[in-house]
């Protein structure tokens, strides 16, 4: 899935009118914000509960949307992927990278070990914001989203290509963190199966591929804000 001129445009499309492409034309409808009500019905999601080892009060649900836009997602994340990535680098190294959280991890390790060896002053501070990624300011996400495509399009040195990926997930964010989805849960207790327990307001699904693309945005002025303010630092931050 290609993004351009703040429309999604599939690519491989062809002109006959199959199953396949009047999904793919649907999508571009939906992420185009072309008919909001149907926007917010195909993007309601339900709470899915983690098969994992039970890890007290942190255990969190997976708000995991229909497997049809749960495609159209994906697409379009892989779509802006490199583009994200190379805008918020050096600070968020790990978006769209798999296994980027461990390799994150080790780095720091032998930041720090090799600080030790050679006597050198060093301080980490880590701060681990719950939740943080469910919780951002959506406006305020947007914002952040043009605001970084604009500096890109300004900049003789980064390709338009950037830009014009990052003006385009500007659009699909604006039409998508719009939508106070509702969020329904399996109910034996109901005749339809599910019931309503929340509207999402607020931060960006866990399990949604964009959700690692919006948050990363949100916090790029803060990270590289902080190594201006304090030259020598170095800030990093893993959506994890």
């Amino acid at each position: 899935m290609a993004l351009h001129d703040a429309e999604i445009h599939i690519v491989g499309s062809s002109s006959r009118d199959t199953p396949l492409v009047t999904m793919q034309k649907l999508g571009e409808t939906i992420y185009a914000g072309r008919v909001p009500w149907v926007t917010a019905a195909l993007t309601e999601s339900q709470l899915t509960p983690l098969r994992k080892k039970a890890t007290g009060p942190d255990a969190r649900p997976v708000c995991a949307e229909s497997a049809d836009t749960s495609c159209w997602t994906k697409a379009a994340s892989r779509s802006a992927v490199e583009s994200v990535r190379s805008h918020v680098s050096s600070q968020q190294v790990a978006v769209g990278v798999p296994g980027g959280m461990e390799v994150l991890v080790v780095g720091w390790q032998l930041t720090v070990e090799g600080a030790a060896a050679s006597k050198r002053s060093f301080v980490v501070d880590g701060d681990d914001q719950v939740n943080a990624h469910n919780e951002f300011d959506r406006k305020k996400a947007v914002e952040d989203i043009i605001h970084a495509a604009d500096e890109s399009k300004a900049s003789e040195s980064v390709p338009d290509k950037i830009a014009d990926d990052l003006y385009n997930l500007a659009r699909v964010a604006d039409v998508l963190l719009r939508v106070q989805k509702r969020a329904f849960a399996r109910s034996k207790k109901i005749a339809e199966g599910f019931r309503l327990i929340a509207h999402s307001c607020e931060g960006g699904a866990q399990g949604n591929p964009l959700t690692n693309l919006f948050y990363p945005m949100s916090t790029d002025t803060a990270l590289k804000n902080v190594e201006k303010l304090y030259p020598g630092s170095s800030s990093s931050s893993v959506l994890g």
